[in-house]
Parts: structure tokens; sequence; C-alpha cells
């Protein structure tokens, strides 16, 4: 800004600041207040530097003639009492308080509205997805799907097979009771103690259709992908940890690189996956196999791990197991089932 550009934004500033002063001066000598020309100056610069009260004293000297002819009839007298308590406040900065309130009526009512906003932004999402099935390209759904998740939408029945979408991420969500927390605080969920104040939640793609999808580095660390249909789905470097993939359908999909550390493989065929190498299903973390046919390659038990899903199950899932028994149970019914 140059130097008479500013030396003009200065005497309009100071002119402002005038006639909001002498206004403040002849609503005190009207009404027999205390003060003098340098508190209404002090005043005037005051309400100058607040946006809110500036414009109600424009709102106010606008319509001067009005205020004038009200000030001493039984309104002004009734305004009068009501503005007392507020430091005896001249009419137009009751004006501001009622700006004021304005805002905050309108904040209030941006929060009350946010349900119906969420549900239209849901529905946006699916039209968006569903609009799309079958064909290969992204279309929008990863972000459309994210977003879902990122508001704990439950994906059950999902359809996005074909679909590319890589590194799509369904990681779980952990709250400290309302609040979000980051997946480092959510780990110490899986402590006992910590468990009485962390909330995991886990991406619910239960017989979700992803046949042929592309979910190439696609993060779905815990996600419940029992019943999916996962038939010649791309998933390599996904992250798969810890994710139940109970009765999936894998057949022919593409797991090359993907972390299937302690991911649940129960009555789940995996005999035509490709890209399984010993090291995805051995080690100190590795998935847990039950009734779950292999490659003939790897030479490895299907029922490895029957034995510790039970408790495992208990653990993870106490809505469904109330105790180990109860898990028991259940694994040894699905121990009959055969896989053809």
């Amino acid at each position: 800004m140059t130097a008479p550009e500013n030396e003009q934004k200065q005497d309009k500033s100071e002119l402002l600041t005038q006639k909001i002063a002498d206004r403040l001066k002849r609503n005190r000598e009207n009404r027999g207040l205390e003060g003098d020309e340098t508190t209404d100056w002090d005043r005037a610069k005051k309400i100058l530097r607040n946006p809110l009260a500036r414009n109600a004293f424009l709102f106010a000297d606008k319509w001067a003639k009005f205020i004038d002819r009200i000030e001493s009839s039984w309104i002004e007298a009734a305004l009068e009492g009501l503005v007392k308590d507020l430091q005896n406040l001249a009419i137009f900065d009751l004006l501001s308080i009622i700006a004021n309130l304005s805002l905050i009526y309108g904040i209030i009512g941006f929060v009350s509205e946010g349900g119906e906003r969420q549900k239209q932004r849901h529905y946006q999402a699916w039209e968006m997805i569903n609009s799309a099935v079958g064909r290969d390209a992204n279309s929008g759904r990863k972000s459309a799907i994210e977003d879902l998740w990122a508001d704990e939408v439950n994906l059950t029945g999902l359809d996005i097979h074909k679909a590319f979408i890589p590194k799509l991420d369904l990681s779980y969500h952990c709250h400290f009771w309302r609040f979000r927390v980051s997946h480092q605080i959510c780990t110490l969920s899986d402590r006992a103690f910590f468990q009485h104040f962390l909330n995991k939640t886990r991406a619910d793609l239960q017989k979700a259709n992803l046949q042929e999808a592309n979910l190439w580095g696609a993060k779905l660390q815990e996600a419940n992908l029992s019943k999916a249909n996962l038939q010649e789905a791309i998933m390599q470097g996904a992250n798969l940890q810890e994710a139940d993939l109970s009765k999936a359908n894998l057949q022919e999909a593409i797991m090359q690189g993907a972390n299937l550390d302690k991911a649940i493989f129960l009555n789940t065929d995996l005999r035509t996956v490709e890209g399984l190498v010993r090291e995805n299903v051995e080690g100190e973390n590795s998935p847990l196999i039950c009734n779950s046919p292999l490659p003939k390659k790897l030479e490895l038990d299907k029922d490895r791990d029957c034995e510790k899903l039970p408790q495992l199950l208990a653990e993870k899932w106490p809505e469904f197991f109330p105790d180990i028994k109860n898990a028991e149970e259940y694994i040894n019914e699905s121990r009959q089932q055969e896989i053809e």
C-alpha cells in the first residue's frame, strides 16, 4: 500500500471514529450518563475494532432519524431497562448484541442440522458407489468408500467388483470415549487396562462383493471380510493384518506380498490363491489357519491353528463368544464342514 493510500485509509478511520464518538456523546448527554469526550472517543475506537459492533453502528446511523424519534418514546424507555444491565449501552450497541445472538443462533442451527447433512453425504456416497458397479474405473468410489468408513457406516454387502481402487484405506478406528485417536494410541487397546477407555471399530465388509477388484496396497487391518467374494481380486501388497477372512471366496485371488499377520482363515479355501509363500503363512505372527486347505507346494496342515482360535475369538469378539466354551463349539462345528 502506498503512502497516500495509507493516509487516506487513516483519515477515513478517524472520520468514522469521530462519527461514532459524536453519537456516543449525544446518547450520553440525552440519558444523563457519566463520562466525557475522552471516554466517548475510547469507546468509539473499541467499537470500530469490533466488526459486529461497527456494522451495528452503521446500521443504526443509517436509520438515525427513526432512532431519534423513538429515543424519547416508551420504546426507548423499555430498551433502556434492558440495556442497563449491559453497561448502559446505546441502542446501536443493543443491535450489536442482537447481531451476536443471531450469529450464535446460526451456529446452533448449523450444528443441529449436522445429522441431516451427514445423511445427505452418505446418500450421495452410496449413489456414487452403486452407480459405478461393474466398472473398472475408480469413478470417485475410493473417496466415497473412505468417507463412509470415516463416519463409521456399516459397509456390509458393499459391491465394487471389477473396480480399480488401489490403496483403499479401511483400517480400523479407535476412540477415547467420543474422540478419535491415532493408531499409535489405539494399539494400547489390546492391553487389558486400556480396553475400558479405548473403543476399537473395525471395517465390516462381511459378504461384500469385491470380485476382480484391484485392491493393491489396500489398508484392511482387522477388517471383517468373512464370506466376502474376493475371487480374482488383486490384493498385492495389501495390509490384511488381523483381518477375518473366514469363509471368504479367495479363488485365484492375488496376495503376493500381502501382510497376513494374525489374519484368520477359517473354512477358507486357499488352494488357488496366487502369491502365497511360506514367509506369508509362517513365523511368530503367522495367520491362524483352520479347516483351510493351502496350495500343495506349501505342505502345511489345513488345521494347524484350530486349537488357538477359540481363545482368540473369545478375546476379539466377546459379544458373540461370551466365553471360550462358546468359541470352542463354534470352531468344532466349522471343522465339520467339508471344503470341496
